[in-house]
């Protein structure tokens, strides 16, 4: 499973809290082939910013996983905000919840 390559196609962003309802979807999306950056392998004290932003930029596509605690979230924010300027930005809903004023003009399926 490709889950954690590096330029991976689809780079997941989503509130830490979610992480137990993300990793299906991680999965799924990488038994169907594709690679899949979704940070699970982040531990404490390492600095991280730089592979996020590496991985975050190197993404075919960047999935933005909505529930209350991502829209909570600054860091959810940012990433979504530079995957919405890079055209890359896929919304993904699992709780109705409104997403930040910014994405609400980003349609989706």
């Amino acid at each position: 499973m490709r889950s954690q390559a590096l330029d991976a196609d689809i780079f997941i962003r989503y509130a830490r809290k979610d992480l137990g309802r993300v990793e299906p979807i991680a999965r799924a999306l990488a038994s169907l082939g594709y690679g899949v950056w979704w940070g699970a392998h982040l531990r404490a004290g390492k600095r991280f910013h730089q592979d996020i932003e590496r991985e975050l930029a190197a993404a075919r596509c960047v999935l933005v996983v909505w529930t209350q605690a991502a829209v909570a979230s600054n860091w959810v924010y940012a990433e979504a905000n530079e995957a919405l300027d890079a055209d890359k930005l896929v919304p993904v809903f699992l709780e109705p919840v409104k997403p930040p004023l910014l994405f609400r003009q980003v349609l989706w399926c």
